[in-house]
């Protein structure tokens, strides 16, 4: 005999799912007229969670809905966000504001710094799963409606009243139980007198008549919405991996990029580091000039911009050189050479020629040669030339 109720009204079915990773969903049948919304509690005996409608209505003079765990705003669309200088706690904290979720007074350290991070416009859901990703935690909605990130511990439970093993399918991880089950839950290791299994999902199943435990192990294969979570981690996951052009708004001294992606579902963002592909390599990019930007390993706090489109640069440099590259045919800077005259006044007659000849960023060199009526050498002493290859601006190497 199982009492079900939602919101007081009893119920006449019930299939309650708790996975390891999301959102507890239910789907009931109430024996009511009553239009159920909002804010829900649903009860099997004294075991009780709090969440929201999903959607449901009014077949034949009952209701029939879906519940879903918390306040049901996890499935609620956040816009494309770029977050600088965060914490994987900011990051989720931002996300749950906007989603009208709460989370867990005791949900794992999230203090690890995040001092890039993309968050890619979908469902809160999805946003929570990667901060719990990028942590290396699970993360559900728990029976009292709040979101929890921490690492299992995979304590051991064993129930206080009777557990038995009604049906079991070892090869698929799958066992039903009846009895004391309500107070398993998963990441926790259950322990009966002939059965030990690392809980990966629970599903209730409860009629006024019976109710029905199905224990999956973790690492098994699960159905309906575990599998349906599943799916949407991996797509997800693509998400992150894929390519999206985008455009070059501007380039800060240290090189950092500021990017406008054409996929509106990616944020604009700004400080993104260049692979450019060859070591040593760094160039000065003007705005305007497309490139891709990706995720290192699927990790939205690692954006980088790779893969160039045809276009054009300011300027390149191999190994921070400051100094302009020579090529064939590039024009050399010379010096300049100034000849000037001035009568010699304790000679008349004759004249003094001064030949100054100032290298290229050098001093002034500057020899003297006197002259007589018939334009006769009298003294003269040796001028050394150098020269600079000017090179070009656009390669510094």
């Amino acid at each position: 005999m199982a009492e079900i109720t939602v919101n007081g009204l009893r119920a006449t079915l019930c299939a309650l799912t708790i996975p390891r990773f999301g959102a507890w969903v239910a789907d009931v049948d109430v024996d009511s007229a009553e239009a159920i919304t909002g804010a829900v509690t649903l009860a099997i005996d004294d075991a009780s969670w709090s969440g929201a409608v999903a959607r449901g209505g009014l077949v034949n003079g009952s209701w029939h809905g879906r519940l879903v765990g918390g306040a049901g705003g996890l499935s609620t669309a956040l816009s494309a966000l770029a977050q600088r200088g965060s914490t994987l706690g900011t990051v989720l904290a931002d996300a749950l504001r906007e989603a009208g979720e709460t989370i867990a007074a005791d949900a794992d350290d999230l203090d690890a710094v995040a001092p890039l991070w993309h968050r890619i416009a979908g469902a809160a859901s999805i946003a929570v799963g990667d901060v719990a990703r990028a942590a290396g935690y699970a993360w559900r909605v728990r029976a009292d409606g709040h979101v929890w990130l921490g690492s299992d511990a995979w304590t051991a439970l064993t129930p206080t009243g009777a557990v038995d093993v009604v049906e079991e399918y070892p090869a698929a991880g799958r066992y039903v139980l009846a009895g004391d089950t309500l107070g398993i839950v998963p990441g926790v290791t259950l322990t009966l007198s002939r059965l030990t299994v690392r809980v990966g999902q629970v599903e209730h199943r409860a009629t006024p008549r019976e109710l029905r435990t199905i224990v999956t192990a973790e690492g098994a294969t699960g159905l309906g919405p575990a599998l349906d979570a599943v799916l949407r981690r991996a797509l997800r996951r693509v998400d992150y991996l894929a390519h999206y052009p985008a455009r070059v708004v501007s380039q800060s001294a240290s090189g950092l990029l500021d990017l406008v992606p054409d996929d509106s579902r990616v944020p604009p963002c700004s400080g993104v580091p260049i692979r450019y592909g060859l070591p040593g390599v760094t160039a000065v990019v003007p705005a305007g000039e497309r490139v891709t930007l990706t995720y290192e390993g699927g990790d939205p706090s690692k954006p980088v911009a790779t893969l160039w489109t045809a276009g054009a640069m300011t300027s390149a440099a191999i190994n921070g050189s400051t100094r302009q590259a020579a090529r064939t045919d590039d024009t050399t800077a010379d010096g300049a050479i100034v000849f000037s005259f001035t009568a010699n006044t304790p000679s008349p007659g004759l004249t003094t020629m001064t030949i100054t000849y100032t290298p290229p960023g050098g001093a002034p060199q500057a020899v003297g040669v006197v002259l007589t009526g018939a334009a006769s050498l009298v003294s003269a002493s040796t001028l050394t030339l150098s020269g600079a290859i000017t090179g070009t601006s656009v390669l510094r190497a």
